[in-house]
């Protein structure tokens, strides 16, 4: 389990309309339970954190 609840946020994205922005959550949130993580890192300020994740729907 990561030590961290993963934030799937993008530093500097923004989706070009509403409905874009929907569907990206949208997929996020269909799939997340089937997300494994492989790695993770913090930075020491804990600003940002970085993920490898495998998602096993589509393997």
């Amino acid at each position: 389990m990561p030590t961290h609840e993963p934030d799937f946020r993008l530093a500097g994205y923004e989706a070009v309309n509403d409905r874009v922005a929907d569907q990206f959550w949208q997929h996020i949130t269909i799939e997340q339970d089937m997300l494994t993580m492989l790695a993770e890192h913090h930075t020491e300020d804990a600003e940002h954190s970085f993920y490898v994740m495998h998602n096993r729907a589509v393997s």
